[in-house]
């Protein structure tokens, strides 16, 4: 009968001793990468956006994030609208980001990017029905 009791006590010492763990594991893990879904609101940036690996295509715009949207102004002129982002920041430094845009006669743009020490690039494709994807790649100065 005391076997079972100790082994009643033992096994309510390694049930409290687990949940701790899992509670105290996830805040001092490794990885120093968290989902922030809205770490770049606030942002402006002016950037050149050209088709991939061609330079002389290159055009200024101008990307904001404010409120959980992502903001190409110069692709209004197409129809394209503010789309919902998410990001990641990884250290103090580094966030990554994934949006899209769309409008109702262009498709879509996919936007994925880093924000680098203030510093903006990534890439997007602008897929549309009837045509090929097309791929342009955009940094801030």
């Amino acid at each position: 009968m005391n076997q079972i009791k100790l082994i009643r006590k033992q096994l309510s010492s390694c049930i409290v001793y687990i949940f701790v763990l899992s509670c105290i594991i996830p805040k001092y893990s490794c990885s120093q990468t968290k989902s922030d879904g809205a770490a770049l609101d606030g942002k402006n940036f002016t950037v050149t956006t050209m088709e991939k690996d061609k330079p002389e295509t290159g055009v200024k715009e101008n990307i904001t994030f404010a409120e959980g949207y992502f903001d190409n102004e110069q692709c209004h002129e197409w129809g394209f609208t503010k789309g919902k982002y998410t990001s990641k920041k990884s250290g103090e430094d580094l966030v990554s980001f994934e949006a899209t845009t769309e409008s109702p006669a262009e498709g879509k743009m996919e936007w994925t990017g880093t924000v680098d020490h203030g510093k903006l690039k990534g890439d997007m494709v602008w897929k549309k029905q009837g045509q090929g994807d097309m791929y342009y790649t955009f940094a801030s100065e």
